[in-house]
């Protein structure tokens, strides 16, 4: 329940359903895992690499908290450990794309653009579709007409059923790149023709 609360950006309920699951079982580590993803999203990103570490003091091998405590220590530009959690998850599950993500970003922060580039696709190799890998590489520099297998792929990517926030970070890469190759009338085209119209859109949830 504290996910799908998550999902539909209802934060409080959801930090408090994963709450209560830890009341009911304290040793729970995908509660306490869970409950910092909650509190990652809400910006209370201290208190969430808590929750990460409390999660891994239940269960040393879980290398999905490794992951998500990574991205916190990221947020809170804690790079050298941010890293190191992203090593140990990589011990436990090599092919995880999301930590070559983390490590991808990590990298990007530092300036070091070819071995993002390289994590991301490495990423892309393990996950085909993973949208933040596709949209971290349109972040690493200028897009050109070259890139057009790129778009193609990204475009297809957006087509699928995603989770809301990955597809905003893909439809922010695609408009990147269709700002980088100086497309905007192309990029406009893209919105629903209301939003285009500047009628405004109904609320979502």
């Amino acid at each position: 329940m504290g996910n799908a609360l998550l999902d539909l950006s209802q934060t409080e309920d959801a930090l408090a359903c994963h709450r209560r699951a830890i009341q009911i079982n304290p040793q729970f580590a995908v509660a306490h895992n869970n409950l910092g993803n909650a509190l990652r999203i809400a910006g209370q990103i201290d208190t969430a690499v808590a929750s990460y570490d409390r999660a891994l003091q239940i269960m040393p091998t879980f290398a999905e908290a490794y992951c998500n405590r990574a991205m916190a220590l990221r947020l809170l530009g804690r790079a050298p450990e941010a890293r190191a959690a992203c090593r140990r998850a990589l011990e436990i599950s090599p092919r995880f794309a999301s930590v070559f993500i983390v490590l991808g970003e990590l990298s990007a922060d530092s300036g070091d653009f070819l071995e993002a580039e390289r994590c991301f696709k490495r990423a892309i190799a393990i996950e085909p579709e993973v949208p933040e890998a596709w949209a971290g590489l349109a972040g690493l520099r200028s897009m050109t007409h070259d890139d057009a297998d790129w778009l193609k792929n990204a475009q297809t990517i957006a087509g699928r059923p995603l989770h809301p926030r990955k597809r905003a970070v893909l439809e922010f890469a695609i408009g990147k790149y269709l700002n980088d190759v100086r497309e905007f009338e192309r990029g406009i085209c893209t919105l629903p023709s209301r939003e285009r119209s500047g009628e405004a859109l109904p609320a979502t949830p």
